[in-house]
């Protein structure tokens, strides 16, 4: 009797794993195998977890806020084809809308899943040119932020990009903080899940300040000479350099009652020309009126992916660089956000 109902089991197993073979391969040969993707921000190296207050200049560094919108683009590999869908066959020349999901951790690596938002436009692998696409992905995505995107209609490439004049709030910082990633030959097998390593190609400057010896409070802080147009190109990834444009300000700080407390504060811009010694950089106004600027000290070259950090002490006649350094800002640690309105990020053990 226990020998039969082995026998029973050992063919139903059998059974079950032939028509689980059976049903693998007639998935190979559907035409509608969805693309999924994950994202990840620059190379995660170093990963801790904390929760801070949200601030401007700590938002996007190493992963997407919760709940961004990212546009891609979907080739046939080495082909400007966008692929098709499964199920209206809709255009895909502008590319397909996806949101991220909270950041999570997977043998050690961190990514956002991304959700797609119209199904009726969820890019398939094809079943000609070996299955295989290639995948351009931008941020934030140009049909949704008009503010720093222009031309963007079905037949515009490259698209223009330029950083905000105005970055003291949460949401024009990011809308400035162009990032980009490109994949290719990329198949369903082993998984159909692609990750896609996003990397910043603007760079940062992160200003930290305080008043000094006979310093009114300090009403504004800008960045001085900053070219802020660049392009994209949607078929490669492509962001040209350097910038164009006029020199103009950066706004980081404004507060029409001023204040005397220590501030920090960040900016995204495209990669600029040599800027000489001398040259005025940063500004500051005072309450009631008045200004003095910070001229930099050595020439700079401001590079994508870098950031540069100052820390500056405001006096009424002359602004003192107490420390000026470099770094890259591809990678960082993970932080958990508590701030709800920036997408409540959490880093989660899988």
């Amino acid at each position: 009797m226990i020998r039969r109902k082995i026998t029973i089991f050992a063919l139903s197993v059998t059974v079950a794993l032939f028509m689980a073979c059976q049903h693998d391969s007639q998935e190979d040969n559907k035409a509608s195998t969805p693309i999924r993707l994950a994202a990840t921000v620059g190379d995660m190296a170093v990963t801790r977890v904390s929760s801070v207050p949200v601030s401007v200049n700590e938002s996007q560094n190493e992963y997407f806020d919760a709940n961004a919108f990212l546009r891609i683009y979907a080739y046939k590999t080495g082909t400007t084809t966008t692929v098709s869908n499964s199920k209206n066959d809709a255009n895909l020349t502008l590319g397909t809308k996806y949101k991220t999901q909270q950041y999570i951790r997977v043998d050690q690596e961190y990514r956002n899943t991304l959700d797609i938002i119209d199904n009726g436009r969820e890019p398939t692998f094809p079943t000609d040119n070996g299955g295989a696409v290639d995948i351009v992905a931008v941020y934030p995505d140009p049909q949704l932020e008009k503010s720093t995107f222009t031309d963007t209609n079905e037949s515009a490439n490259p698209l223009t990009f330029t950083v905000q004049a105005d970055q003291t709030t949460a949401a024009a910082y990011k809308a400035s903080d162009l990032m980009t990633a490109y994949v290719t030959n990329k198949t369903k097998k082993p998984s159909p899940i692609i990750d896609l390593p996003f990397y910043h190609k603007m760079a940062k400057i992160t200003i930290t300040y305080k008043a000094g010896k006979g310093s009114p409070a300090i009403t504004r802080a800008e960045i001085l000479g900053i070219k802020r147009t660049v392009t994209f190109n949607r078929l490669t990834s492509e962001v040209s350099t350097p910038a164009t444009g006029g020199d103009d300000a950066i706004l980081i700080y404004s507060n029409d009652d001023g204040s005397s407390d220590e501030y920090t504060a960040s900016a995204v811009v495209p990669q600029q020309s040599q800027k000489s010694i001398n040259t005025e950089f940063v500004k500051f106004t005072f309450f009631g009126g008045g200004t003095v600027a910070y001229k930099l000290e050595e020439n700079l070259t401001l590079s994508p992916g870098k950031q540069y950090i100052y820390s500056f002490t405001v006096n009424a006649d002359a602004v003192k660089c107490n420390a000026n350094t470099i770094e890259s800002w591809q990678t960082g640690e993970a932080r958990s956000y508590e701030d709800a309105s920036m997408g409540g990020n959490q880093v989660i053990d899988l």
